[in-house]
């Protein structure tokens, strides 16, 4: 069985949204937008009275685990490697290397 990913929102507008494009056909009249609008509207209306009732009950979410924070080393557990100290000594100019190239168009 497939599922399909739904985004969740906190944000109601977003919500609305979502379920508005869902009930609408591309290129709607407008007496099917304005229909479509007024019976979301009712099923809105009939939803929170009925959560204000307490008939209906919001939905219960799941408690989340963060993961645990990594162990980094102390500054002063770090070694420096050989290879990192010889790489220091030795730098290079590269612009003392190319040529100057003329701005005369």
């Amino acid at each position: 069985m497939r599922r399909h990913i739904v985004n969740r929102t906190k944000n109601p507008l977003e919500r609305f949204h979502r379920e508005l494009n869902k009930s609408l056909r591309p290129h709607p009249t407008m007496k099917q937008f304005l229909t479509t609008l007024g019976i979301l509207a009712r099923e809105y209306v009939v939803q929170r009275n009925a959560v204000i009732a307490g008939v209906a009950v919001p939905p219960s979410r799941s408690g989340f685990v963060l993961p645990k924070a990594p162990r980094l080393p102390n500054v002063t557990d770090i070694e420096d490697s050989a290879s990192s100290h010889d790489s220091d000594s030795r730098v290079v100019d590269e612009e003392a290397d190319s040529e100057r190239y003329s701005t005369d168009m």
